[in-house]
């Protein structure tokens, strides 16, 4: 279940997009599975049905969720695959400008270079 913080800036329909594509990358979620209704999610979680539909509607644009008509909404074919090249890109794009944040602050190659073997020897290549 996804869980939704009433006291977060992040809407709640946002909330259910993101733990969604969270369901999906962690593999709770596998393409082609149906997911719960907009019915059921909004009982389940204490929110609007309108709220729910507009998140399913969002992830359905976004190529994540194929609605089908008096059937639900299912992972589409391939959801997994776009996810994970996308995540992957923002935390490449994020993780190469706080590096070169650090570099103009005066971190060197090597500290940066010293930093990442630190990580892996710590376990870092590890869920």
């Amino acid at each position: 279940m996804i869980t939704i913080d009433i006291y977060s800036r992040t809407p709640i329909y946002q909330q259910i997009v993101d733990g969604i594509k969270r369901q999906i990358l962690l593999g709770i979620l596998q393409e082609g599975q149906q997911i719960a209704s907009v019915r059921e999610f909004s009982g389940d979680a204490g929110v609007n049905p309108n709220t729910v539909s507009k998140a399913y509607l969002e992830l359905e644009r976004l190529g994540i969720l194929v609605g089908a008509a008096g059937k639900g909404y299912f992972v589409s074919p391939g959801a997994y695959t776009r996810l994970r090249e996308k995540t992957v890109a923002e935390e490449k794009k994020a993780f190469l400008d706080a590096s070169r944040q650090l570099m103009q602050n005066g971190i060197t190659e090597s500290q940066l270079t010293d930093w990442l073997r630190e990580l892996f020897s710590e376990g870092g290549n590890q869920v």
